[in-house]
């Protein structure tokens, strides 16, 4: 059973004091809920305080988790996609993946149990584990007897988004990477999944799963000055340049998975994940999903000033509740766009149907995404907890080549940008370069 709600998430900003702090009362109202005679205020005084006190100055000045390679594995980190279904063929797969889910509510709950239903071959959760990542999160998320995290049949895999890091990274490698895997082509032992990074690829597609939230939780005080770039480490970098060097002949179709978006309508842009990806890809145009902003929304064709080109989607909609405006003296304001925030990234469409509202903040809709390769074919169908929004077919030529089309639920009224949903799948209205 879920132990927590929405309403312990509403109103959280990306705040790690703040993070620290619903953590210590949500252990608070468990200590009490297991002893109902205990003197409140000594709880709030030993749990809520200095709970927090300690918990929040440990992992402000405490040692961060070594960021991990494979130089120590007993796999690369590259790991060729296996289809249970048909395994003689593994140019055919189909995997769920989710943003922002870890919450442990009945909406996470809901949206895992669709998942399950998939009966995919892998399930990726593109991070954070709220509120910071603790152990207890981890176990109640991912791996308790009674954990609601859907495993893939070929799979399950993960990267940490910045809460992960708001307890040092700790407990995400310590105790859900070991529970990572996915499963070997030739049987035996499946490949751990060793560190905060991996590739998943066949004949046809490449898909690697990066950690930029590594570098997106700066020192004490100092973040408030110079905000965190979310940069890869040079050990993860050095690992792309060692496993996808410069090869014409190599001509499969790229998707990147990341935590922390590369563009953004709403929030800060994080470029330099992109400019790496310029320098191992070139002119490659790739597909890119990531998580952090908690919402549903396609890009068009876009690259920053010296990043590669990409056709962003944020899915960071999976579990935390979707606050999309709030009632301010009686009437709906909602969350837009901001131009300043944009730099030219072209919004195509985002969600914003109000689904409810709970203590004058209105919510809308969790979800997930199903993308099912076919030899050289993907479809991206991205879906909230009752039916499908938005679904893109792509096709990987014999050049390496990305070419598509897009369209949306006529049954479900997404907030159109642009004057057609295929902008997110084609050239459509190029945007400018950011500076």
């Amino acid at each position: 059973m879920p132990t927590r709600t929405k309403e312990d998430y509403l109103n959280m900003i990306h705040s790690q004091a703040q993070s620290h702090f619903r953590t210590q009362q949500a252990a608070a109202r468990s200590k009490k809920q297991a002893r109902p005679g205990i003197n409140s205020f000594s709880v709030f005084i030993s749990v809520n305080v200095w709970g927090w006190f300690y918990q929040y100055l440990k992992s402000r000045v405490g040692k961060k988790h070594p960021f991990v390679d494979y130089t120590h594995s007993t796999s690369n980190g590259v790991f060729k996609m296996v289809s249970t279904s048909s395994p003689d063929n593994n140019d055919n797969i189909k995997m769920v993946l989710v943003a922002d889910w870890a919450t442990d509510t009945p909406e996470s709950n809901k949206v895992a149990a669709l998942m399950r239903e998939q009966n995919s071959d892998y399930s990726i959760h593109l991070g954070d584990v709220y509120y910071v990542g603790a152990p207890q999160e981890i176990h109640d998320n991912f791996i308790g007897p009674t954990a609601p995290w859907p495993k893939g049949r070929s799979g399950s895999l993960a990267i940490p988004g910045n809460h992960e890091y708001y307890s040092n990274g700790n407990p995400f490698f310590r105790d859900l990477l070991p529970r990572m895997s996915a499963l070997r082509p030739a049987g035996g032992e499946p490949y751990r999944q060793h560190a905060s990074f991996f590739c998943l690829e066949n004949d046809y597609w490449r898909i690697i799963a990066l950690d930029n939230g590594y570098y997106s939780v700066g020192p004490l005080l100092i973040e408030y000055i110079i905000r965190p770039d979310a940069h890869l480490d040079d050990k993860l970098i050095a690992w792309l340049q060692k496993e996808f060097p410069p090869n014409e002949n190599d001509k499969r179709g790229v998707i990147i998975f990341s935590h922390i978006q590369y563009c953004s309508a709403f929030e800060p842009q994080y470029p330099k994940t992109a400019e790496v990806l310029k320098k191992i890809f070139g002119d490659r145009e790739v597909i890119w999903l990531w998580g952090h902003e908690h919402r549903f929304a396609a890009y068009g064709k876009y690259h920053s000033k010296d990043g590669i080109t990409a056709y962003g989607r944020c899915i960071g909609h999976g579990g935390m509740p979707v606050e999309i405006g709030k009632i301010r003296f009686g009437r709906e304001c909602y969350a837009l766009p901001d131009p300043k925030k944009m730099k030219g990234c072209p919004l195509v469409c985002y969600d914003n149907r109000k689904k409810e509202i709970v203590e004058k903040t209105i919510l809308g809709h969790n979800g997930y995404v199903i993308l099912t390769l076919n030899s050289n074919r993907l479809t991206i169908e991205y879906k909230d907890s009752s039916t499908w929004l938005f679904r893109e077919e792509w096709e990987v030529d014999g050049n390496g080549r990305l070419s598509g089309k897009a369209r949306n639920n006529p049954d479900v009224a997404l907030t159109l940008v642009t004057d057609s949903y295929d902008d997110a799948v084609s050239s459509g209205h190029p945007a400018p370069a950011s500076q």
